[in-house]
């Protein structure tokens, strides 16, 4: 598939990609919007050396900072947490709220408390770090290496956690504008789409035939190519109204780019060297083999009509079916109705 098929994919069907891929983007960030936020704070403690020394090499320190970050599953360091904190809770939330982990510098220990509270969170981190720093100093048991931890900086104000709501919108539509961008393209070719002014446009550049829908367009076209010679009007199916039919005819008339409009039936004669402005039909104009024998044997190119409702497959077999009949495509077009037409093209 070349860059410009796989192209005229997407933008026949740009309009559903869109709309797909804006309901994927608010899908995916309507959770940070229907769920209550949650924030995080941090306090920090500092593992202190021994008595008489001023530091502690950084593989004891190391060590040490592992040791103490182990204390969030003590259950005296627990406990006395969910005592300070504000408001008291169960020790099991306290647990489920916060954590122990390696700081940024060296012998630091991180204090994390969440909440669905600013505040709540913010009194979880203080409340676990003066806890761990209380038990050190009072429980030899608990220390390594004859250190001891001090609350290097208190909780600050909590900061939301979670992705930004817009950044989940950009995310979800950029990445279902993606895939169904692509597989759009890979499957235009394959799968039976219903025939939109959209769609035919990008049927008729697959085929190299103009397309054309506004009926203004089309009947000037029509009436200018009257002029330099003849040519077939030829429905794909079975659906063409009789009205539109007329009204074609009419608005062609009066650019004065059809002097006559000739049904021909199967078997029938046709004209030799026929004026221009002649316009043949064939009788019945339903994309049957017989109808594109007759305009074959006109040796007119061909305004191809598609009935409103017509599936890609079909349109693709009867364009196939003119090259193998010899008929060259004047035009392609669909008999829709104006507020069908109008509706389809926005």
């Amino acid at each position: 598939m070349d860059v410009g098929t796989f192209a005229r994919g997407i933008v026949a069907h740009m309009r559903g990609i869109l709309i797909c891929s804006l309901l994927l983007g608010l899908l995916a960030m309507a959770p940070s919007l229907l769920l209550p936020p949650t924030y995080l704070s941090l306090a920090t403690v500092r593992v202190v050396p021994p008595t008489g020394q001023d530091y502690v090499d950084a593989d004891s320190l190391a060590t040490a900072v592992e040791w103490y970050v182990a204390l969030a599953d003590v259950n005296a360091v627990v406990e006395q947490a969910s005592e300070l904190v504000q408001p008291p809770m169960d020790a099991n939330e306290v647990v489920r709220q916060t954590a122990l982990v390696i700081g940024e510098g060296p012998g630091e220990v991180a204090v994390r408390g969440t909440s669905r509270d600013p505040a709540t969170a913010v009194s979880l981190s203080n409340a676990m770090a003066q806890s761990v720093v209380t038990a050190v100093t009072e429980d030899e048991a608990l220390q390594i290496g004859d250190t001891t931890v001090s609350l290097l900086r208190s909780a600050q104000p909590a900061n939301r956690v979670g992705t930004h709501p817009v950044t989940m919108f950009l995310t979800g539509f950029l990445l279902g504008f993606v895939l169904l961008a692509t597989g759009a393209a890979l499957l235009h070719r394959h799968l039976n789409w219903r025939l939109t002014p959209r769609m035919l446009k990008a049927l008729g550049d697959e085929a190299g035939v103009p397309v054309l829908t506004a009926d203004d367009d089309l009947s000037a076209y029509l009436a200018l190519k009257g002029k330099q010679g003849s040519q077939a009007w030829l429905a794909t199916a079975p659906g063409v109204p009789q009205s539109w039919w007329s009204d074609l005819e009419d608005r062609v008339r009066l650019l004065g780019g059809a002097s006559e409009v000739e049904s021909l039936r199967p078997g029938g004669t046709v004209p030799a060297d026929p004026a221009p402005g002649r316009v043949y039909v064939p009788d019945p104009n339903d994309g049957s083999a017989s109808a594109l024998g007759v305009i074959a044997a006109t040796e007119a190119p061909a305004l191809v009509v598609c009935p409103s409702g017509q599936r890609a497959k079909a349109l693709r077999k009867l364009l196939t079916q003119l090259g193998e009949f010899g008929v060259r495509p004047l035009a392609l077009t669909v008999a829709a109705e104006k507020d069908e037409m109008a509706e389809t093209s926005a």
